[in-house]
């Protein structure tokens, strides 16, 4: 994963993550802070709002949206490879090409169907505050966007290292451990 490091120093590239990390940051924020404020009223003074509901259902979806393009970048999803791990180098490859490919395809009809859902959903409002639920729904091709963008870099890094290969569990546990 030391690799990755040295391919992403594109100044646009690092605005993006320092935007992605603030944004899960304050939807963390926003979920945690909310959360402990409805729990407080309900419990001490037997009332509560729910449009706090409705806010932290909306930080919910932006903070694993755009958690899901981190994980792709952290190259920390999840991943059932080890069985494909043991075999071959050559079959590595083979393998790591065809599950890339499914993988983008997924993203991409992902970003087309969650742009489809929002044109659809555009003339419905949420329950309490009255916002468009479109505003609710964009944050899933816009975060599968970003995904699909990590996605490719990692595979562009790959192909430049010859790094096109699953890697065991155990090799993986080694190199965080000498970090």
């Amino acid at each position: 994963m030391r690799n990755i490091k040295y391919t992403r120093k594109n100044h646009l590239l690092k605005f993006i993550y320092k935007i992605i990390d603030i944004v899960i940051i304050l939807s963390f924020s926003v979920i945690l802070l909310a959360t402990f404020y409805n729990i407080l009223l309900r419990n001490i003074f037997s009332s509560g709002y729910l449009w706090l509901d409705e806010i932290i259902t909306l930080s919910m979806v932006i903070a694993v949206m755009f958690g899901v393009a981190l994980g792709i970048k952290e190259k920390t999803h999840v991943a059932l490879d080890g069985i494909v791990a043991k075999m071959p180098r050559k079959i590595q490859r083979v393998f790591y090409f065809v599950d890339n490919i499914i993988v983008l395809i997924f993203f991409i009809f992902t970003i087309y169907g969650g742009f489809r859902y929002v044109s659809i959903a555009k003339g419905q409002a949420m329950m309490v505050l009255k916002w468009p639920v479109s505003i609710l729904y964009i944050f899933i091709p816009i975060g599968i966007i970003f995904a699909t963008i990590e996605h490719i870099i990692n595979c562009i890094i790959d192909i430049k290292t010859d790094n096109c290969r699953f890697i065991p569990i155990e090799e993986q546990v080694a190199s965080n451990n000498d970090d």
